[in-house]
């Protein structure tokens, strides 16, 4: 897709060996050139190279839930609150 490639040529995302970009496992945070992002994730079949199954609707639901609780947790970090959203 456009915005995959303008992704990872721009630095932001890179390509797994096994499809998709590359993600961290637990919190589906993007991982670019620099390293994890500090604001991009993804679920699903755009992760793909990653976990070993991602059209399975329970593990993507569970991924989801992962990556939000992070975003919640950033936030909380950024404007010094508790996390909304727990895992």
């Amino acid at each position: 897709s456009p915005l995959v490639h303008s992704l990872v040529a721009d630095g932001l995302a890179l390509p797994h060996p096994h499809g998709g970009v590359r993600v961290d496992f637990d919190t589906g945070r993007l991982i670019g050139r620099d390293g994890p992002a500090d604001d991009a994730y993804a679920v699903g079949q755009l992760t793909c190279g990653t976990p070993l199954f991602t059209s399975v609707l329970e593990l993507n639901v569970r991924k989801a839930r992962r990556a939000a609780s992070a975003v919640a947790a950033d936030l909380a970090r950024l404007y010094r609150t508790p996390s909304p959203v727990s895992s």
